[in-house]
Order: structure tokens, then C-alpha cells, then sequence
């Protein structure tokens, strides 16, 4: 199937509807460059107002046909993430808890709101899995978010890619194709994609860092 991070929804809703399948789109994604997770691709025509009926993709009187895939995954991720969470909290209040009452067991149903179950936890450390877990993160993660907040993130030493990407300033930009290969480009989209930074701004910043090096 024809796939490209720049195509539109509406060109991608096409391709699926002719006989595309999400094995294929996860498939064309990784040949465009870096592949769609699989639990991801259902999210991004959700994230797009798309329903899926009848084994086709159908839109919604909310759907923007014009959105580009590139900008549809952040949305996709979140909207995944929202759906752990609902998840989650639902089996909370659904789960029953047995507190022991003399020797008979008293089985409870936990009624109140979500909030309140994730606030009363059994301790700190099942508190903060239940967190890292709702929010899709490791503690590694977490910390480093936190780091970042407070300006101070620094990798040995060397200045942080967000901060580098700040003094990047205002400059005129152009346009230029250069051929680099394969396994670069895949190595610096997914450090992209995990920073949440342009390729573009990641690209000028090693440029400016080489320059500096080998003057």
C-alpha cells in the first residue's frame, strides 16, 4: 500500500478501504522510515473522527480529511494514553476488596470516584506504579520530565537537546535534499520522536555541535 508520514488522512482512509489492513500499514509506515506501533494505528483514525464499520473506515460530521498522519500520532498517543487511564480506573472501582472482619471475610465493592482509589492506595510504591503505569512512563522518565521543569536537565555534562534547540533563534532556513543513510535516519527519528523535537531542529543543532568539534 502507498504510505508516507506526509500523506493526509483522507489519502490513507483511501488505501485502507481498497484492501489495506493495519498489518500492511504497519508494514508501509517501517519502510517510510520508522513504523506505527500496532496498538497505536487504531488510535489514529480515532484521533481523525474515523469510525470503523463494516470492515470500512467511515467518516464523522467532525472529520478534518486534511490532517496529515505526522500530526495525527501525537493526538493518536494521547488518546491511548487517555484509554489506560479510563481503563485502569475502571478496574479499580470494579475490583471488590476483602478486608478481613474476625475470621469471616466482608467482600466491599469500592463505589467512590476513580480519584479517590488512586489516592488511597496501599503505599507509596504501589502508588507511584499505578501512576507510572497510567501515565506510560518509567520512573528514569518521570525523573527526567521533572529535571527538564526546572531548566537544570544536562547529559554528562553536555547541554541539554532543548536547550540547543532554544538558541537556534530566529534564522533563515532553506530548503536542501542531502542523502544520508538508512540506518542514521532511523537512529535520528526515533531519538526524535523520544525527545519530541523536530528532525529538522535535531539535524542543525549536530550540525552547529560538528562545526564546533572540527573547526
Amino acid at each position: 500500500m502507498k504510505f508516507s508520514y506526509g500523506m493526509t488522512i483522507g489519502e490513507l482512509v483511501v488505501e485502507m478501504n481498497n484492501g489495506g489492513s493495519q498489518s500492511t500499514l504497519y508494514a508501509a509506515s517501517r519502510e517510510a522510515g520508522k513504523a506505527i506501533p500496532k496498538d497505536i494505528i487504531p488510535y489514529v483514525f480515532k484521533a481523525a473522527a474515523y469510525d470503523y464499520e463494516k470492515n470500512m473506515y467511515k467518516a464523522t460530521s467532525q472529520t478534518d480529511e486534511s490532517m496529515t498522519i505526522e500530526n495525527l500520532l501525537p493526538l493518536a498517543r494521547q488518546l491511548q494514553k487517555q484509554a489506560k487511564i479510563e481503563k485502569l480506573n475502571k478496574d479499580i472501582v470494579a475490583s471488590p476488596t476483602v478486608i478481613e472482619n474476625g475470621k469471616e471475610p466482608i467482600k466491599e465493592i469500592i463505589e467512590s470516584n476513580p480519584l479517590q482509589n488512586e489516592l488511597t492506595l496501599a503505599n507509596q510504591s504501589e502508588a507511584q506504579a499505578f501512576i507510572l503505569e497510567a501515565l506510560d512512563l518509567t520512573l528514569d522518565e518521570l525523573s527526567f520530565i521533572k529535571e527538564l521543569a526546572k531548566n537544570k536537565v544536562t547529559t554528562n555534562g553536555i547541554e541539554s537537546i532543548y536547550e540547543s534547540i532554544k538558541q537556534l533563534g530566529g534564522r533563515d532556513r532553506l530548503n536542501k535534499t542531502y542523502y544520508i543513510s538508512k540506518e542514521v535516519i532511523e537512529m535520528a527519528a526515533e531519538f526524535c520522536e523520544e525527545k519530541s523535537v523536530k528532525v529538522s531542529q535535531f539535524v542543525e543543532v549536530a550540525i552547529l555541535e560538528a562545526i564546533k568539534k572540527y573547526k
